[in-house]
C-alpha cells in the first residue's frame, strides 16, 4: 500500500494537485519560493529546478531532485511555492504573486561586461554579473520563469 504525501498544512490545494502530477510525469520543473500570505517572490536562485520525488518513510514528502535519476534530494517547502513553471509554461501562481523587477545595467567589477540589479522599493540591488553580453538577459529570463535554465 502506497503512504500519502505529508504536506504542510499552508500548503495550497492546488498546488498539492500539481507536485502529485508532477512526481509521476518526470517533468523537469522550476519552483519559485516566496511569503505565503503577500505572494512576493524571495527570488532564489539555487535548488528551485529538478524532478520530483517523494521520501520514504513512515511520513513522505516531497522532494527536489536533481535529475531523473537521482535517488534523494532536499524537501520542498510546499507552503512556500509562490510559483510553478515548467517549459516556461505557468503551472501555478499565487493569487497575489509579484516579484521585484530585474533590469540589465553597469558592471562595477573589471572584467564583466553585464549586470543585472533588482529593483527593489528603496535601492537597486546588484544580483549577478556577467563575461559575455546576453547572459543577463538570460539570467532574467530565467529568473521570471521564462526559460528553465539560465543558459
Amino acid at each position: 500500500m502506497s503512504k500519502q504525501t505529508c504536506f504542510d498544512n499552508n500548503t495550497p490545494e492546488e498546488v498539492k494537485r500539481i507536485l502529485e502530477s508532477e512526481l509521476h510525469l518526470n517533468n523537469r520543473i522550476q519552483l519559485f519560493y516566496g511569503d505565503r500570505e503577500s505572494g512576493l517572490d524571495w527570488n532564489e536562485e539555487f535548488d528551485t529546478m529538478g524532478y520530483i520525488g517523494r521520501s520514504t518513510g513512515d511520513k513522505p514528502i516531497m522532494i527536489l531532485l536533481n535529475n531523473n535519476h537521482s535517488i534523494g534530494g532536499g524537501g520542498i517547502l510546499t507552503a512556500c511555492i509562490v510559483k510553478i513553471t515548467k517549459n516556461g509554461h505557468f503551472l501555478y501562481t499565487h493569487p497575489n504573486y509579484h516579484t521585484y523587477n530585474h533590469v540589465l545595467g553597469k558592471t562595477i567589477t573589471e572584467g564583466y561586461k553585464e549586470a543585472v540589479y533588482r529593483e527593489k522599493p528603496d535601492e537597486l540591488e546588484l544580483v549577478a554579473q556577467f563575461k559575455k553580453v546576453g547572459q543577463g538577459q538570460k539570467y532574467i529570463d530565467f529568473m521570471m520563469g521564462k526559460k528553465n535554465n539560465k543558459s
